[in-house]
């Protein structure tokens, strides 16, 4: 017979406490290499006692795959500080110059308020009425206004009317069929229905393919885009992979690895604080202790990008003799068990940090990918697959695309284990359209 009571028993937990200074090193350790300079920016503002060191060259920007332009006259601090123009100011700056009536610029400069980023205008015309107590037709005018504006296309409220307003500036100087295709067989192109939109507007099909060339060409889907973009989309490596005899040695962006010092005026008042007011060294005691954690989270987030770097590189090492399709399959927990690292803390550090190799700048989380079980214990790795797709694809017959059945065929006959579904996958994931969609026409 089994009897049940209530006892008293102690447990032995242990607890993780998130202190001010640990959040405050988590929270840094995450941060992108640009983030953190405007992190550091907005710090040393709060605290006098932060010393930042600003000779410190600006990096140099590059994308994938190739190097692009640097200043070494600026510091990083500038670089940070500086202001960019957006959508939004844009417009009003051209709405500041026109000579209209102060109802009109009141209704316009609401207008503009209500453009999201992509230029598109996110209220209807009947809602700004009611909100501004006059008529449509006030609205519908100074609207016309803002879509007379740079960029082309921008206040539009659907997709086919942002094409439209392009088309009219251009006057002409596109394919003839593109006016027809964008006022009635946009979703029939997007859908790859070449053939059926050329019947109905009694044209060969390739003379579909052509229009659509130079829609793409010509014409800008998201024209307000062009306005957000800032140096986030130029990759700024944090590290750098070179071969130096037999070895590949990591090297540091100092660039981007800014020093932080505790302000010394500070520490000396501290020290000499006998015939100072007891709350005002408290005060100052506070910003040197704070400006000490920010130092020492700094110094540990730079120790553990490197360590995390340094292992996943030699983890690839076939990769960086070899390229993409050498990439080794790689999880969080293989480098977490090897560094003696929680899972988290190294997907904290990969992630926004770059590395330059070989074979161009890539983010350090790229080098974890899964992979795809060939038997025999082997795995191959999904981004070599994802290459070995995008390879077939880019040789193939354009007017007899080769579909996800055939690579899938291909694929196994290398013996690389993989289904069509699988193939789909990667080539969605490759952003590349399915065979009928690709295929051209005479």
């Amino acid at each position: 017979m089994v009897t049940l009571g209530v006892s008293t028993v102690q447990v032995q937990t242990q607890n993780l406490i998130i202190t001010p200074e640990l959040r405050q090193s988590i929270e840094i350790l995450q941060l992108s290499s640009l983030d953190l300079l405007k992190y550091l920016e907005e710090k040393a503002l709060e605290n006098p006692a932060i010393e930042i060191d600003e000779d410190v060259p600006y990096p140099t920007f590059a994308k994938t795959g190739g190097s692009g332009p640097k200043d070494a006259n600026n510091n990083w601090i500038e670089s940070v500080s500086r202001k960019r123009e957006t959508l939004e100011s844009c417009l009003l700056e051209q709405l500041m110059y026109l000579s209209i009536d102060s109802q009109t610029r009141k209704i316009a400069e609401y207008l503009i308020g209500n453009i999201n980023p992509c230029g598109y205008l996110d209220i209807s015309t009947d809602d700004i009425a009611v909100a501004l107590n006059t008529t449509k037709n006030a609205v519908e005018e100074a609207l016309a206004l803002i879509q007379s504006f740079e960029p082309a296309g921008v206040g539009a409220r659907n997709l086919k009317e942002c094409l439209l307003l392009q088309l009219r500036r251009l006057k002409g100087k596109i394919h003839p069929l593109a006016a027809p295709i964008i006022e009635s067989h946009l979703g029939d192109v997007a859908d790859g229905k070449i053939k059926q939109v050329a019947k109905a507007l009694g044209v060969p099909p390739r003379e579909v393919q052509n229009a659509m060339e130079e829609i793409r060409l010509l014409l800008h889907p998201k024209p307000g885009v062009a306005y957000e973009m800032d140096d986030s989309l130029f990759i700024v490596p944090d590290l750098y992979v070179r071969k130096v005899g037999e070895q590949y040695k990591l090297y540091l962006n100092n660039a981007l690895f800014p020093k932080v010092s505790v302000h010394q005026a500070y520490i000396q008042t501290i020290e000499d604080s006998a015939t100072i007011d007891p709350a005002f060294v408290r005060y100052l005691q506070e910003h040197v202790q704070s400006a000490m954690w920010i130092k020492r989270s700094l110094d540990k987030r730079k120790k553990t990008i490197i360590r995390v770097s340094e292992a996943l590189m030699r983890h690839q090492v076939a990769f960086l003799e070899q390229g993409v399709e050498f990439l080794k399959p790689l999880n969080l927990k293989d480098i977490a068990s090897e560094l003696d690292l929680h899972e988290s803390t190294v997907s904290r550090t990969i992630q926004g940090k770059y590395i330059q190799t070989p074979h161009g700048v890539f983010e350090l989380k790229y080098f974890f990918s899964a992979g795809l079980s060939q038997g025999g214990g082997n795995v191959i790795s999904s981004h070599s697959v994802k290459m070995r797709i995008a390879y077939e694809i880019d040789r193939e017959n354009p007017y007899r695309p080769i579909s996800d059945a055939q690579i899938c065929a291909l694929l196994n006959k290398e013996k690389i284990a993989i289904s069509r579904r699988t193939v789909a996958k990667y080539r969605e994931e490759l952003r590349i359209p399915a065979s009928s969609k690709r295929k051209r026409y005479d």
